[in-house]
């Protein structure tokens, strides 16, 4: 009878701890969901989470799409830096109307060279003698720009890619806390207002309506090209009381849960970035044949003239 009653009790209290320790995990659960909830997902903290994180990324895609006058252009850009500074850029323009017409480009940009080649010339444009342009001789030729005299901040694709309304990339922690410090101290983005939150791909984002004060912004810029190495300028002291005092409003969508951003449009424009693929780096190499890239621009010119 005591064995079969210690049996029981025993029992008992495995049941008992099993059930606390099922509570205490529910516990936690909802302790943990609350943190993130409350604090961790805040508007303010996510924010500050992006600028955090665009210090921290190796790599990125970006889509800008943009239309003026009728013409239309989308820009596929995937980008690196760090042990490699490389942008590749797909580019399409399409232009309706007549004459109506396609372009494809395929770029490739590095701190000291850009590289482009016409992957598709698709236009009902006749040349002067009234004929159809045959683009076949000129598809698919690297053209390299690499300007004379200076070795650093001649890519210009890679130079405009990265400094940008947010420039992103993977700096040393001594750096990364410096422009951090720098952003903050200066106020240089700051939003105001309702915080809307929405779906995107079926993430949640915040959308922020951004400030975004010029001067300081260009300053920032100045001093992140020196960081990673695309600039070699001295840097001056910033201006106490600088001449200008620009604001540009724009919004920012940025992912809660990754605290990166998703999305930017510019206000009164068509103009639209949308961000992806975060820490991915583009496999292409270096072209090994090519020409000036103002002679495979003469070559073309050349067609259309004959």
């Amino acid at each position: 009878m005591t064995r079969g009653l210690n049996t029981s009790t025993y029992k008992s209290r495995i049941g008992l701890t099993t059930k606390v320790s099922i509570l205490i995990a529910i516990i936690i659960s909802i302790t943990a969901w609350l943190c993130f909830h409350f604090y961790y997902s805040s508007p303010a903290r996510v924010f500050s989470r992006m600028f955090n994180n665009s210090l921290s990324t190796a790599g990125y895609s970006k889509i800008i799409t943009n239309t003026q006058s009728g013409q239309s252009v989308k820009q596929v850009l995937n980008v690196q830096t760090g042990a490699v500074n490389r942008v590749v850029e797909s580019q399409t323009i399409s232009v309706p109307g007549y004459p109506e017409g396609t372009v494809k480009l395929l770029s490739i940009g590095t701190p000291t060279t850009d590289y482009s080649k016409y992957t598709q010339i698709n236009t009902k444009a006749k040349s002067k003698t009234g004929q159809t342009v045959n683009y076949s001789s000129v598809l698919g030729v690297w053209g390299e720009n690499s300007p004379s005299g200076t070795k650093i901040n001649g890519g210009q694709l890679f130079t405009q890619s990265v400094l940008d309304v947010v420039p992103i990339a993977n700096v040393n922690p001594a750096l990364k806390k410096q422009y951090l410090d720098y952003l903050r101290k200066y106020n240089v983005y700051s939003y105001s207002g309702n915080v809307k939150t929405q779906k995107i791909n079926g993430r949640k984002v915040y959308a922020y309506t951004v400030s975004i004060r010029l001067y300081y912004l260009d300053y920032y810029l100045y001093q992140f090209s020196r960081g990673i190495g695309i600039s070699h300028d001295k840097i001056q002291a910033i201006d106490k009381k600088p001449t200008t005092n620009a604001i540009k409003k724009i919004q920012f969508d940025i992912d809660v849960a990754s605290g990166q951003l998703a999305e930017i449009y510019f206000t009164g424009t068509k103009e639209k970035y949308v961000y992806s693929s975060f820490g991915a780096t583009p496999q292409i190499a270096i072209p090994k044949k090519t020409i000036p890239l103002s002679t495979l621009e003469n070559n073309i010119q050349n067609l259309i003239n004959k």
